[in-house]
């Protein structure tokens, strides 16, 4: 039901795009056994361009369109969701472009592609002083961390005065000073690796936090839809699901696959996914809502010209 269809030659080729989802499927119970996306599959990411989508040309990036930036994550979700939940963090550039332009332009320096994960909440508070914040702490849902080069984490600042809404900074740190603890059990979007962020006592300077919903050093139009993106993997993965409803659409274990990637549950508790409910009512929601979604990035996208403006 896509209003355009995606365009695979600006994603690595067809032949690499195909050969990209064709393997995701296959291991789609690898991501689940292992409870994260694997490295290599994250690294053919960056080689499509996934990560250097949204990013500025200035920076090496590609600067695509919401359009097909939406398309893509819509692509790899129907492949297998949890694969298309970690995908969508190529909209970083909305997060990482509200730190200082002289930080913006160090985390791009060795190359556009960079992954970027965290967690915000619950944002612990972080005593100031001298420049820098002391951080420590723990922050559950760090989806797609295990494959990260950069990790953020929300914090409330001690100590540092301040004029600003009372909204949470990121501090943001390299991978290796994370401790990451693989608590990650659920029943759905196992493979999204959303496992516990653990902070204990690092040093960042404040040249390397941001304001989380604060100015950014450059404006795309993707940037306001940045809620919207991290629903997309729902509806490409309705969309795969849909399909296997007709004769042709596929088999019963694509079916199985996407019902158990669709809603993440504690499996401790027992809880389980309503895998009986009836959908019709519910598809002609989804639909409605992925056409406006996609109506709303047609308007965004420009018509010739770099989609990226530098903030005022």
């Amino acid at each position: 039901m896509a209003l355009r269809k995606l365009d695979k030659t600006k994603w690595g080729e067809r032949d690499t795009f195909d050969g990209l989802l064709a393997d995701i499927r296959i291991r789609s119970a690898e991501f689940e056994q292992q409870r994260y996306i694997s490295h290599d599959i994250i690294e053919r990411f960056k080689h499509i361009g996934v990560y250097r989508a949204l990013v500025p040309t200035c920076y090496g990036g590609d600067e695509k369109t919401p359009m097909e930036f939406l398309q893509m994550v819509e692509s790899i979700s129907e492949a297998d969701g949890s694969a298309g939940w970690v995908a969508s963090f190529g909209m970083n550039p909305a997060y990482l472009s509200a730190l200082p332009a002289d930080t913006v332009k160090q985390v791009w320096a060795d190359g556009p592609d960079v992954v970027f994960a965290g967690g915000v909440f619950p944002p612990q508070t972080a005593d100031y002083a001298d420049g820098q914040f002391t951080v420590r702490g723990r922050w559950p849902f760090g989806s797609g961390c295990m494959s990260a080069e950069l990790i953020g984490v929300g914090i409330m600042p001690a100590g540092m005065h301040t004029d600003t809404q009372p909204l949470p900074r990121m501090a943001v740190m390299p991978r290796r000073a994370v401790q990451i603890e693989q608590t990650w059990d659920m029943v759905g979007m196992v493979g999204t690796g959303s496992h516990d962020i653990v902070v204990n006592g690092v040093k960042v300077p404040q040249e390397w936090t941001f304001i989380r919903g604060g100015k950014t050093q450059y404006r795309c139009p993707v940037f306001p839809l940045s809620g919207v993106v991290v629903c997309h993997p729902s509806i490409g993965g309705y969309h795969a699901w849909a399909s296997t409803r007709s004769p042709a659409g596929g088999t019963r274990h694509r079916r199985r696959s996407y019902i158990d990637n669709r809603c993440p549950q504690p499996r401790r508790t027992g809880i389980r996914p309503n895998r009986h409910g009836k959908s019709g009512g519910k598809g002609t929601v989804i639909e409605g809502v992925f056409l406006r979604i996609h109506r709303r990035c047609l308007g965004c996208d420009y018509n010739g010209g770099s989609p990226v403006r530098p903030s005022n």
